[in-house]
């Protein structure tokens, strides 16, 4: 048996894709008061081409039949306690309760298959590859190589959904309307004009690209951006840079930023165009093996020279004695082989004989070639012609004097983007929300107009004058640039760069975080200031106003790493800190070499005593930037010659950024490592550089949260009922990405053949296995090489009322004509998950999505202890033409169900007309038990256990103490005897139940009494008073 029990779902019920375990992801600890849940299904999703038959497969393992599990008094807890899939342990519970119907003939000769170590399954024909007694949350996270393990041999995924002709092997969805040209007949960026000429309602933000979402999303949550562009969001470069071993939404489901890095990794990474800082070597794809590219990548320093065995092989066998021979290349030749900017920029060299410097310097090209067709003839006149390709001298075209490969992309990209032209550009210029470039025939996005980036081909857009008259100005942010008012696009604020006279769009204030005004109590009073100042008789008052009797030193406060209190007494004898009660520690000027402490009377008295002001968190100036957990913990200079402070990445690097060096100081001398300071092994720093380390280096914030969870028990004694708890599933334990996870005898088969997928073996029979792998929904394929095209939810949901109440959300993907394409569910208690954010995958039913259909989102909403239906919303799914579409929406739940429409049109046959909470003048009929169809006039046999609810002939809505695709499987944790005087058990979803930790809550009586239960038994439990 397996020590960690794996049940898959989706066994008997699957259509294009099944046998799935799921993996739970908790996000709490990336942003505490703005929760992400996310559920990615491992599944086979294999391609049409590669289907196993897996019911015809044969096995060894021991079986039992149902009657005579019965016999045995085995319950189907048990049976999931022994990896069965939901599918049959459900089908057993029917099997026992000796249900018989014509959908449901579950006979006493179906079998049960008891596995043995490795294997699991319902014929226990699935072991991973290498095998491992572990939890799946391990699984799942070990599958991601660390930091210091170097991919080899990697390879990447392809968007096949489109016939494009590429400079690089394969095209990847993120390159679709990204502005740039990639297939060479430009048909990614074919109709992405829609996008461009698109705008938003008053109570949404605009991403960057035209997508659309909630208003109240922007700078919310700054790790997990909900605009495909990521445009919503401050920039955040760690983030991405992770991303090699993050499955979630943040990385699987964003675009590259514009005007960064934007050549996509495809696993959610970013680089400057076709270099070679990929982990999966998708950006080395370029790259050749013939003799005269390998001697360019050594000349370039194509590939990081940096590494040991490359700077070998170039010292020693391509270049000999450093001397590169001009017999190694040709008289004239295009290095790299392919592109390497927009599918069609070139790079030419003339040969020579060549010295390779110990430091390599980049190579300048001899010419830059390219497709003329793609750009303004204005941009670069008189070329001359090379193969069919218009040319320029490199020395003519005015570049700066670069000194690395990288930095010789950038600027030949910065040159070429603002004169690319892409199909169909021309005949919507005419469009209100469209800008015309000067001395040109390229339009813009009016939205595109001073956002730092040159989209024109003379710079025009960024030297508009009248941004503060353009209709998304209360969107933008205001400040002067040399002493002229400009109102700068959003993605300009938290991006690094200070734009403004003042820098003042570099600050974390409340202004540049949110556009509402909107936040939650918890936030009053926490000394950081979050609401704009409004004017009250003659005062102007913000959340931080009347604190005086509010103390800043409090259990929620208390060693979350920010100083709350002007003397940080909420921080004083905090770990790591070794120093005496009431002191602070401190590294004085004086003695900079080592740190001391500094009693707390000394600190927030306006007087600087210790190096970086970090004894000053609450200074008037820190204020004015915002006062945020980056701004108390930067790095200022004594004098404020530096003012905005900085972070580790500058410290002690041998350049003085204050003007007597209080930067480095402290610094180790004759360090030989290249690396940063913080992110070298605490071993090779000294004890000052790792307390400036410590500090600098911001952790989130642990937010307040005043929730029942954080309320001490009342009364002291407890009152606690003995039972049992089954844990039904190790499956479901959720991994919070970014914790250690042990990496001894870790092994990494066949460097990531899954490449984001996990790697199974199936057993065909005794003596053949095949390897094939476990894919989550961005993927699909025999090695999930294959990006699937799909909707990625984001929900958000806001009760106006019930808030005690929990609520069932049924989530579907839908055709014109209601077909179901997928559908998926969340369970939602306010109460608990009020600042929570889904995460949700809806796929389509065929690969590729049918072309001729238009397809919406549909979500309803249900009472959880009542099964009563409360309200529906559409969301129609806009430009089809994407691959990836990203779906943001924040749900308001009314207050009571809305009555039915007079009538629909056609009419309901057996239902009711409806109308939809965000679209009054859309009608659909919500139809009775055993009907569907857009009419309500096709019936199917309903087989939902009898005290749940057949929502159509795929759904059935359960009760709270069931589960199951058909709700005949027992919560055993929600047992009747649990909840006295009238109190109700209320189980958590089982998918979910185990990334819940032990807590207690308190269960309020009709009587008005108060008890609290000892909740450490029940993980999965809530418990609530029904009156």
């Amino acid at each position: 048996m397996l020590q960690n029990p794996l049940n898959m779902y989706d066994v008997d019920h699957h259509r294009l894709d099944g046998y799935c375990l799921l993996y739970s992801v908790n996000n709490t600890h990336l942003s505490p008061d703005k929760s992400i849940y996310q559920l990615i299904s491992y599944c086979l999703r294999p391609a049409e081409q590669s289907l196993i038959n897996l019911s015809s497969i044969v096995t060894f393992d021991s079986n039992f039949t149902f009657s005579t599990l019965r016999e045995k008094n085995i319950s189907s807890e048990q049976l999931l306690s022994w990896s069965a899939s939901i599918d049959l342990a459900e089908r057993y519970q029917v099997f026992l309760n000796d249900i018989s119907s014509s959908s449901l003939t579950f006979k006493k000769e179906d079998l049960f298959y008891s596995c043995l170590w490795p294997w699991f399954g319902p014929l226990c024909q699935f072991s991973f590859d290498p095998p491992d007694n572990i939890s799946f949350d391990t699984i799942v996270a070990r599958n991601f190589p660390p930091d210091y393990v170097i991919l080899k041999d990697a390879r990447i995924t392809c968007y096949k959904h489109l016939d494009c002709n590429t400079s690089i092997p394969c095209l990847d969805w993120r390159e679709i309307c990204n502005g740039k040209i990639d297939c060479v007949d430009g048909s990614d960026e074919l109709n992405c004009w829609q996008l461009e000429i698109n705008e938003c309602a008053e109570n949404e933000f605009r991403c960057h690209n035209g997508q659309c979402i909630p208003a109240e999303f922007f700078h919310d949550t700054s790790s997990n951006p909900e605009c495909l562009d990521t445009t919503d969001e401050r920039l955040l470069t760690g983030s991405i840079t992770t991303c090699f071993k993050d499955p979630t939404f943040r990385c699987e489901e964003h675009s590259c930023r514009p005007g960064y890095e934007d050549f996509p990794c495809g696993d959610g990474s970013c680089i400057v165009e076709k270099t070679n800082r990929c982990r999966n070597k998708r950006g080395q794809m370029i790259l050749s093996d013939d003799l005269c590219s390998k001697t360019m990548e050594c000349i370039t320093n194509a590939k990081s020279f940096s590494d040991n065995a490359v700077r070998e092989a170039c010292s020693t066998k391509i270049c000999p004695g450093l001397i590169c021979p001009k017999s190694n290349c040709p008289s004239l030749y295009q290095f790299p082989l392919y592109p390497i900017l927009f599918g069609n920029v070139r790079l030419i060299y003339k040969n020579q004989d060549r010295q390779l410097n110990a430091i390599p310097i980049v190579e300048l090209p001899t010419y830059v070639c390219y497709d003329d067709q793609h750009y303004i003839s204005q941009c670069f006149p008189s070329a001359i012609r090379i193969n069919d390709s218009a040319c320029h001298d490199f020395d003519k075209l005015g570049l700066p004097m670069v000194f690395i490969y990288n930095q010789l992309i950038i600027e030949v990209q910065k040159l070429f983007r603002p004169c690319i032209i892409v199909s169909n550009e021309t005949h919507y210029c005419n469009h209100s929300t469209m800008y015309q470039c000067q001395n040109s025939t390229k339009c813009i996005s009016k939205h595109r107009l001073v956002d730092s980036i040159q989209n024109c081909p003379f710079n025009d857009d960024e030297m508009f004058n009248q941004s503060c008259s353009l209709n998304d100005s209360h969107r933008r942010f205001t400040c002067t640039i040399h002493k002229n008012k400009v109102c700068l696009a959003p993605l300009t604020i938290l991006d690094n760069i200070g734009n403004c006279d003042d820098k003042s769009d570099e600050f974390d204030t409340p202004t540049n975080r949110y556009y509402n005004e909107n936040f939650h109590f918890e936030r009053l009073c926490d000394s950081k200031q979050d609401a704009i100042p409004v004017s009250i008789d003659g005062l102007d008052e913000t959340d931080e106003n009347g604190c005086e009797h509010w103390p800043c030193n409090n259990t929620y406060t208390r060693c979350d790493g920010f100083w709350s209190c002007k003397d940080g007494a909420d921080e004083v004898n905090c770990p790591p800190s070794t120093c005496p009660e009431f002191e602070h520690s401190c590294v004085f000027p004086s003695n900079a070499s080592t740190v001391s402490c500094l009693p707390i009377a000394r600190a927030g008295d306006g007087i600087v005593d210790c190096l970086g002001e970090l004894d000053e968190r609450h200074s008037p100036l820190k204020n004015f930037l915002g006062g945020s957990e980056r701004i108390q913990n930067s790095f200022f200079c004594g004098n404020e010659s530096n003012k905005l402070g900085f972070g580790h990445n500058v410290l002690c690097n041998n350049q003085k950024q204050c003007q007597f060096g209080e930067d480095e100081v402290f610094c180790e001398k004759n360090v030989s490592s290249t690396k940063l300071l913080c992110n070298r092994e605490m071993s090779c720093r000294n004890r000052v550089e790792n307390y400036f380390c410590d500090v600098i280096i911001t952790k989130n914030r642990r937010r307040p949260s005043l929730k029942l969870r954080h309320m001490p028990a009342y009364p002291p004694k407890l009152i606690t009922y003995e039972t049992t708890s089954i844990t039904l599933s190790s499956t479901y334990r959720t991994i919070q990405l970014g914790q250690s996870i042990p990496t001894s005898n870790i092994r990494y088969p066949d460097s990531w053949r899954c490449n984001r997928g996990l790697a199974i073996l199936i057993r065909l029979n005794k003596s053949m296995n095949v390897p094939r792998c476990l894919c989550p929904p961005s993927y699909y394929g025999d090695k999930c090489e294959y990006q699937n095209q799909r909707v990625s939810l984001t929900l958000q949901i806001r009760m106006t009322s019930d808030w005690h109440i929990p609520f069932t959300f049924i989530l579907s993907l839908v055709d014109n004509e209601k077909n179901i394409e997928s559908k998926d569910y969340i369970e939602y208690w306010a109460i608990r998950d009020c600042d929570t954010k889904f995460d949700v995958y809806l796929l389509y039913s065929s690969r590729p999505k049918n072309p001729l259909k238009n397809f919406s989102v549909i979500i309803d909403a249900f009472n959880k202890l009542t099964l009563k239906y409360r309200a529906s919303w559409i969301f129609p799914i806009q430009f089809p033409f994407l691959p990836v579409h990203r779906l943001a929406v924040r749900l308001i739940v009314p207050t009571s169900t809305i009555g039915p429409h007079e009538n629909c049109t056609p009419s309901c046959i057996h239902g009711h007309c409806f109308t939809y909470v965000n679209n009054k003048n859309s009608t659909f009929c919500r139809c009775e038990s055993g009907w569907t169809g857009l009419q309500c006039n096709i019936q199917y046999t309903c087989d939902c256990a009898s005290d749940s609810l057949c929502v159509d002939n795929f759904t059935c809505l359960c009760p709270t103490d069931r589960f199951g695709p058909r709700c005949y499987l027992l919560q055993s944790t929600c047992h009747s005897e649990f909840c006295k005087n009238d109190g109700r058990c209320v189980s958590n979803d089982i998918r979910r139940a185990h990334s819940q930790q032990k807590k207690q809550y308190v269960v309020v009586l009709k009587s008005s009494q108060e008890i609290t239960v000892n909740a450490d038994a029940f993980e999965s439990t809530y418990h609530l008073i029904v009156d």
